[in-house]
Parts: C-alpha cells; structure tokens; sequence
C-alpha cells in the first residue's frame, strides 16, 4: 500500500509526496556533515580526472539535485495555486 509522506518547505510550505512501502526513510543523524567528505584525487597529489578538475562528493551532488528538484516542486506549486485562485476568482465574477 503507498502512503503519503509530509516534506516541509522553509517557507512553511508542507508538499504530501507518495511513497512506496519498501522506501527507509534515512535519519538527519545519518548525513555526512559537509566538513567531512571523501578523499579525491587532488587530495592523495595525483591528477584529476573527468570533466576538467570538477571534482564534488556524491553528497554534494546529491544535494544540488534535490534542490533542483525542491525548486521545480515549489514552482509547480505556486502555479498551481495562482491557477486556482484565477479559476476560483472566475467563478465568483460569474
């Protein structure tokens, strides 16, 4: 069965997002602390490798995409809240 998990914005913003049955939730505890993060390259004197040098842990990666996708939501949503309020402003002039 699926269920509905509750994220809360820093605006305040509470989006329901459903969530399958087999997903563990990860305690806050349990994230890396961004001072911590894993040796590269550069670290251990050898040369980079990949796109030019750009050299970010997977949290650091992680984290960009969620609040690339935190940003998406938030714009999906506020458009979809000025909609509404455009149709429900429609329907009270008629």
């Amino acid at each position: 069965m699926k269920k509905l998990t509750p994220i809360e914005l820093e605006d305040g913003t509470v989006i329901y997002m459903e969530v399958k049955e087999d997903v563990e939730l990860v305690p806050e505890e349990s994230i890396v602390d961004e001072g911590e993060r894993e040796l590269t390259r550069g670290d251990l004197g050898k040369d980079e490798k990949g796109w030019g040098g750009q050299t970010r842990s997977p949290q650091e990666q992680i984290r960009q995409s969620f609040q690339a996708i935190e940003g998406t939501i938030r714009a999906y949503t506020n458009h979809t809240l000025d909609e509404e309020v455009e149709v429900w402003r429609s329907t009270v002039e008629n």
